[in-house]
């Protein structure tokens, strides 16, 4: 052996005797530290005691020792700290002791170490194999007392095999440390499976030096304190907190008393520990327990410790916790080994329950039905040999296998699944592989592909690579493969180990499977197209030249090529065409005019620099010396190179843009794909699109894509107008300086997902795409949003928000019963398999039992048989409305009725509109009472979710385009749930048979006349548009519920398009959930003739808008004259008799809710009050002294046929308006208060527009209060007014501006010092009444002065206007009738 040898061995020896050396020497000063310490502890006891005892007589002698004390603990740690540096100091002295006696002895150890190996050596290489069991089973002892170990052959199972290896080395003064301060306890015992069969000696082993301290003697006086800290801290150590689980609750409470009575504690100190160591939920109990018993604490832990067995020990609710464990559990997989360890693990601790005998239940366990559910969520694989097993140990026991014999064989197969020694790294390799494809495999049958310019290197997928053929491309889409018999496909697959199921992976199998496939002639989601039954079909129509086939093309290029394919998404057979922003352009040097070409461009704004392709510079025969540049793409930083040219220009087809282009770079990655260049035919189909067509060139065959635009000509991205359509549309137009563009999905022979088309570069932090770089700095602020639960008051919060204000303070609320419809429907109202909605009778809750009525409806029904028989016509119009009912299936034969079922008959009655006489509508009586109750009785209204008559007519007059709709029977689009069916029964003819029997019928829609089918029919709406609007568009929501009265929809729109585009996209949202939009009425031609003829009004069948006729279409009431775009007024014929009911029914007949008529109304009004003014009966005659006056006004009404009111506001549209101002006028007099509203426009040519908007009159009281008392009531009514209009014209208004020639209303709003005193006038009666309280100054300025507050702005806008304060249009003093008409016009 070398020096340098020797010196390596010596060193290693020296630095393990050290680290040995030392770890002696620190045990021994830790073992001299505790000595000390127990030594100083029994003083500190005597100390302690003798305080206790004396803390009572003296304090000062506490105060002494307590002093005396802290000494004593300062002395402590001194004398500790000096003996353990004694220690330390001995130790170092003998371990260089040891050092240098080891360096001696060093030479002889390892010449007798090399002559024991050689020896050994020797030996092992002449005996033979059968003769390795003749060895001595015990290890050999070494003269240096170490020890070389053996592993002797094992002959018993190794869960039988007894270890006693134990070295033979002992000393009497001297105790050996535990097994885990040694170096190698049990290296005899793990061995290697070579060791195990080889009984030589282990010639590798270490050394064994004995790690031991010397015995030291303990003080007899400290012995008992020592003990007892030992002990306590043990106890503190051992204990662990209890959670709240009563299977865990017997093994806590022995671990815990078993505890407490080591250390003897009182009541007290118990019921503290109890309360630490105990759950929430438990020690949450043992707190009451123990406030409610405090002067007595024994009781109070005697009541704890029952309370606990109560709650927790109780064997019932042991065995439900365990029982609620056990089914919880989950289904285990056939690769889930941790869940099955699991699942052993709990049925080993149900097994200890069950053995314990205090949870006798548990031998229900013992019998098939117990063990079955557990059975049921081990994998098929365990279920099949447990079978095996258990019916083995019946057939050997004759009795059914018990629990244990379950459990034990659990426990065995979670082992073996779950040992190391078995697990393979192709198990992990196949699930990895698997959990990779299950990610592609939804796009593996539809190739996608992304316009980017994309520079990557080809690559090879091994599961595009058909096994049949060897070539890349999908197994999937193998023609071959598909033409093969359905056996042989599968032979195939079987033999190759891929899945059936998506026929691309050979990780998994087809139960395996998670992958989306979906069979396109089938729709089968269970198999692909490669493997549905039967023959391929054939292909009928030839592929597009342009496109490849993606099915079997070979690529055999292993060179560098550009990803450019099209982005589409298609199935099997579909072919669609995407669009992109491509121009047809004239392309030329500067100044070479008659060098140019035409060529297309392609315009991208995700480039910062302009490309052409390579055949650019052949065109020009440009030549330049090529450059390198970097080309980042998608898919990184590639190094290229190319020619650059400059000088050149493009212009457009009309010669009426040019543009001077920048230096172009050679780019052999351009894209050059025909297919998406937009031409006249893509866009003549979409409707949106149609106009443009024109606009864009026809495909010039001889052009070629040579150009790629990026920024650095930002002329050409720059928007000149845009036509986007619906919101989900996949199509738009922009019109750019070098002409119109199409960018999206315009292919209509089939329908299939859009195509991609992308250029991202960047994602900003909001998730939006960018082509500029992200910036580096920002601030990100995050609002805290308020949330809407209602919270609680506190100490600091209480009464902060009492008198807070919001604008919405004077608005209706729902009731609660409106809230409680509402959560009835958004519960329960679904879509069934019809697309159809349902939704319940909404019942009030709680509700009486209805009766059976039907001896009502039996007796109603002869009633209404007799009423038939009389009027032939009435019942021929009955047949034919129910006729519509059956075969519409709104109603069905009823099913016969059980015991216990609740139900209710609907008497039905006709009825007869004045304008429509021969035209019945049934109504069903859901008010008719049985027996003091009603089905509207126990029905819900609901909210009252229709839109204001007035708004809906304002927004109707905004723009120039007008539009109506209706919604064709819009009660009977909804049914009524299975359930509820009925309650709304009746009787009816058989077949529809007027000579047959009678029969019962139950409707399936809500029916017209229960009081909640508006509301149900409302909601109904505004779901299914809700619904429909996520392929629709959003704007389609705002026409239904902001246009629609009741199922009448009110419109107008800037254009044409936006019209018919509107119509189209909501005729189609509602037609998914079965209403038909239809009745179309509009005051433009363009946007009938896009509409068959079956959608338009009835009235509009055979409109001419030539002024040969002027057909009349009623709107809300109102009727719209839509040649001239005008509202016109029909008057009633019908002389009423001169009576009190007459004359109210005339005066009422006036339709005006916009106010339009407000001075010939009040006027009308206010005769009614003179003729009416003595009592008189309704119907007794009135003086004949005021018929003259009465006739004239009522002959005055014909005259209203010739006024014509402009539909709109303004002849040009309000969306282009530059300010909109809202002038409110107030005036009043003895008779009558009134306001009325103009719209001022002002226009971007300057012009200035006023249209009338509103007006209102009011009678005033006939108490005839004073003049400014009525004027500052006028003033109310037009600050109301205006909020009115504000709030219902969807219009922003730059300014609201209020005239009244009233001194007295002005001196009253803008003072704000002076207190005004409260008089009401003299002969107004003392009632409380609105009316009355109405008519009080302070009442009216307080309204007007509230107004204001909400609406700040208002304040300044009062005006004094001189004179008389309102346009002769309108005015609130009584004219003479043959001005009526004309300051009206």
């Amino acid at each position: 052996m070398s020096a340098s040898s020797k010196s390596s061995v010596r060193s290693a020896r020296s630095g393990k005797s050290s680290a040995s050396s030392e770890s002696v020497t620190r045990a021994r000063a830790r073992a001299e530290a505790a000595k000390v310490r127990a030594s100083y502890a029994s003083q500190e006891a005597k100390l302690k005691i003798e305080k206790a005892t004396r803390e009572a007589q003296n304090q000062l002698e506490t105060v002494k020792l307590d002093t005396e004390l802290e000494v004593l603990t300062l002395q402590r740690e001194a004398d500790v700290a000096a003996v353990e540096a004694q220690v330390l100091e001995d130790a170092e002295i003998e371990m260089h002791a040891a050092a240098e006696k080891e360096e001696s002895e060093e030479k002889v150890k390892i010449e007798r170490t090399s002559e024991y190996v050689n020896s050994q050596l020797n030996l092992t290489s002449h005996l033979p194999s059968a003769s390795f069991s003749a060895l001595p089973n015990a290890p050999a002892s070494h003269a240096d007392n170490s020890f070389i170990t053996w592993s002797p052959p094992l002959k018993d199972p190794p869960h039988k095999q007894s270890i006693n290896d134990k070295p033979k080395y002992q000393d009497a003064d001297f105790v050996h440390l535990p097994a885990a301060n040694l170096s190698s306890p049990s290296t005899g015992i793990i061995k290697s499976e070579v060791d195990r069969t080889n009984p030589s000696m282990n010639i590798h082993a270490k050394p064994y030096i004995p790690q031991c301290i010397p015995q030291t003697s303990t003080p007899p006086q400290a012995e008992p304190l020592a003990q007892y800290l030992a002990r306590r801290d043990l106890v503190c150590s051992g204990l662990y907190q209890f959670d709240d689980k009563p299977e865990n609750y017997r093994s806590w409470c022995s671990s815990f008393t078993s505890a407490a009575r080591e250390v003897n504690l009182t009541a007290t100190q118990e019921l503290d520990l109890m309360t630490k160591w105990l759950g929430r939920e438990s020690g949450e109990m043992v707190r009451r327990i123990r406030s409610v018993h405090v002067s007595n604490p024994n009781l109070a832990l005697y009541k704890a410790w029952e309370r606990l067995r109560e709650c927790y020990a109780a064997p019932e609710i042991i065995e439900r916790s365990l029982f609620q464990r056990l089914d919880s559990f989950p289904r285990i997989t056939a690769k889930d080994h941790i869940k099955l360890r699991e699942l052993g693990d709990l049925l080993m601790e149900i097994q200890g329950a069950k053995e314990d005998g205090y949870l006798t239940s548990l031998l229900y366990l013992d019998t098939s039905r117990g063990i079955a559910p557990i059975v049921d969520k081990l994998p098929y694989g365990l279920q099949d040999k447990w079978v095996t097993s258990g019916s083995w140990y019946k057939e050997s026991h004759g009795r059914f296998p018990p629990f244990d014999y379950f459990c034990s064989f659990v426990c065995h197969e979670a082992k073996k699944r779950n040992d190391p020694s078995f697990m393979y790294q192709s198990s992990a390799m196949t699930t990895v592989k698997s959990d990779k494809f299950t990610g592609k495999s939804f796009h593996t049958n539809k190739p996608i592909s992304v316009h980017k310019t994309d520079v990557c290197a080809v690559k090879e997928d091994p599961n595009k690579i058909c096994p049949l053929h060897n070539k890349p491309h999908p197994l999937k889409k193998c023609r071959t493969f598909r033409n093969k018999l359905l056996d042989d496909r599968k032979a195939f697959l079987k033999e190759k180990g891929i899945c059936f199921k998506c026929c691309s992976s050979i990780s998994h199998h087809a139960k395996e499977c998670k992958s989306f496939v979906k069979c396109f002639e089938c729709n089968s989601t269970n198999h692909d197209t490669a493997m549905h039954p039967g023959p391929s079909p054939q292909v009928v129509k030839s592929l597009p030249p342009s496109q490849e086939d993606g099915g079997e093309g070979e690529d055999n290029s292993d060179m560098t090529s550009v990803n450019t394919s099209c982005t589409e998404v298609c199935g099997p057979g579909q072919w669609g065409r995407s669009c992109s922003k491509i121009c047809l352009v004239k392309l030329y040097p500067k100044g070479n005019k008659d060098m140019a070409i035409k060529a297309y461009v392609i315009l991208d704004d995700q480039s910062n620099r302009s490309l052409a392709r390579p055949e650019f510079f052949e065109l020009f025969n440009l030549e330049s010396e090529p450059f390198t540049y970097n080309l980042r793409t998608c898919s990184g930083t590639v190094e290229t190179s190319g020619r650059k040219a400059e000088g050149f220009q493009i212009e457009s087809l009309d010669g009426r843009v040019l543009i001077s282009l920048p230096p172009l770079i050679e780019c052999h990655e351009i894209m050059n794909n025909r297919f998406e260049i937009p031409t006249p035919n893509a866009v003549l189909h979409q409707p949106h699109l149609r106009h443009i067509a024109k606009y864009i060139p026809d495909l010039e065959p001889e052009a070629e894509i040579l150009l790629l635009l990026g920024r650095d000509v930002i002329r050409a991205h720059k928007v000149r107008q845009q036509v986007n359509g619906p919101n989900n549309a996949p199509r738009f137009a922009q019109r750019l300086d070098l002409g119109w563009v199409v960018i999206g999905e315009v292919c209509l022979g089939n329908v299939h997902k859009p195509t991609v088309n992308t250029f991202k570069t960047s994602v900003l932090e909001t998730g939006r795409h960018s082509i500029f770089q992200p910036c580096t700095s920002f601030m990100q602020v995050r609002e805290k949003q308020q949330s809407s639960v209602f919270k609680k008051a506190t100490e600091m919060t209480l009464g902060q928000t009492v008198f807070c204000k919001t604008e919405h303070d004077n608005k209706p609320a729902p009731s609660v019963e409106d809230t409680t419809f509402l959560k009835i429907m958004d519960t329960n109202v679904f879509r069934n398999e019809s697309n159809s909605w349902v939704a319940p009778l909404p019942f009030r809750e709680p509700r009486q039992r209805l009766p059976n009525n039907k001896e009502q409806a039996i007796n109603r029904f002869s009633s209404l048989q007799r009423t038939l028989k009389r009027k032939p016509e009435m019942q021929q119009q009955y047949v034919e409305f129910m006729e519509k009912i059956f075969t519409n299936g709104h109603a069905e034969v009823a099913p016969p009725l059980k015991e216990e079922d609740e139900c209710w008959y609907l008497p039905t009655f006709g009825v007869y509109h004045p304008q429509k006489p021969n035209q019945i509508r049934v109504v069903f009586d859901s008010s008719a009472c049985y027996s003091g109750v009603s089905l509207n009785d126990v029905l819900l209204t609901g909210p009252d979710l229709n839109n204001s008559l007035v708004g809906v007519l304002l927004r109707f007059r905004k723009e120039r385009v007008a539009i109506l709709a209706d919604i064709q029977q819009m009660f009977h689009c909804f049914l009524v749930r299975d359930d509820h069916r009925n309650f709304l029964r009746f009787l009816w003819y058989k077949d529809n048979d007027v000579n047959k029997e009678i029969i019962e019928y139950r409707m399936n829609v809500h029916v017209f006349g229960n009081r909640p089918s508006p509301a149900v029919a409302i909601y109904g709406l505004r779901r299914a548009i809700r619904e429909g609007a996520k392929d629709h568009g959003e704007d389609t929501i705002k026409f239904v519920e902001r246009h629609f009265y009741v199922d009448d929809g009110v419109v107008s729109v800037p254009s044409e398009a936006e019209a018919i585009d509107l119509l189209q996209r909501t005729q189609a949202s509602l037609a998914e959930s079965n209403l038909r939009l239809h009745k179309f009425a509009s005051n433009s031609q363009i946007v009938m003739e896009a509409f068959p003829p079956e959608d338009c009004a009835p009235v509009i069948k055979d409109l001419d808008l030539s002024g040969e006729t002027s057909p009349t279409q009623r709107s809300l009431g109102l009727l719209w004259e839509i040649s001239t775009d005008t509202f016109t007024y029909s008057t009633s014929t019908t002389t009423k008799p001169f009576t009190r009911r007459g004359v109210l029914s005339t005066v009422n007949s006036v339709f005006d809710p916009l106010g339009l008529l407000a001075p010939v109304t009040i006027q009308g009004r206010a005769l009614l009050r003179e003729l009416t003014s003595e009592s008189a009966d309704w119907d007794t005659s009135l003086p004949e002294v005021k018929l003259n006056k009465w006739v004239a006004w009522r002959s005055s009404l014909q005259e209203l046929e010739k006024l014509h009111v402009s539909r709109t506001y303004t002849k040009t549209s309000l969306t282009e308006a530059v300010h909109t101002e809202l002038c409110v006028f107030s005036d009043a007099s003895t008779k009558a208060i009134g306001a009325v509203a103009y719209l001022k426009v002002l226009q971007k040519d300057g012009q200035v527009e006023v249209g009338f908007v509103m007006g209102k009159a009011k009678l005033a009281p006939l108490s005839e209060p004073t003049i400014p008392r009525l004027e500052l009531c006028a003033a109310v009514l037009a600050v109301e007014m205006a909020d009115l209009i504000k709030d219902e014209l969807d219009l922003e208004l730059n300014d609201i501006k209020f005239f009244t020639d009233s001194k007295v209303v002005l001196g009253y709003i803008y003072n704000e010092s002076k207190r005004f005193y409260v008089y009401v006038h003299i002969e107004s009666s003392a009632s409380d009444s609105p009316q009355d309280l109405s008519n009080g100054t302070m009442y009216v300025l307080r309204k007007i002065q509230q107004i204001m507050r909400r609406d700040p702005y208002l304040h300044h806008a009062w005006r004094r206007l001189p004179g008389s304060p309102v346009p002769p249009s309108f005015n609130s003093h009584l004219q003479k009738k043959q001005n009526q008409v004309k300051c009206l016009s």
